[in-house]
């Protein structure tokens, strides 16, 4: 099970990469369509829908809310670092979906496997 565990929070941290960088270069309404659609359960008193270990949680939230403090010193602050990094380099400025693109793949790949295809 704490394999599983770790491929969501790297997936939601990801995530977290992925609505910080589309926010912050297209628009911002991208911060609130990932939280609401990967993230966060706003109709619930949890409102995560990925509870970390205690350990992780502080960074965790951090990436989560979007805080100074995202992207610190420990293994979840260097995964986000690791992956905004990577969004961009990879970010091409003549192809305007690159990004909706790698949102779309991690997604569309856990979604699958979900369904069992």
């Amino acid at each position: 099970m704490i394999d599983g565990q770790q491929r969501l929070t790297t997936l939601s941290i990801l995530l977290c990469a992925i609505r910080d960088y589309r926010a912050k270069r297209e628009d911002a309404e991208h911060r609130d369509r990932i939280d609401q659609q990967y993230l966060i359960n706003k109709w619930k008193n949890q409102r995560l829908k990925l509870v970390p270990t205690q350990a992780d949680r502080a960074a965790y939230l951090a990436c989560l809310n979007s805080s100074p403090q995202a992207g610190g010193s420990d293994r979840i602050g260097a995964a986000y670092r690791f992956f905004s990094a990577q969004l961009a380099a990879a970010d091409d400025p003549d192809d305007p979906e690159d990004i909706e693109r790698i949102e779309d793949g991690p997604v569309e790949s856990e979604d699958s496997r979900r369904q069992g295809g």
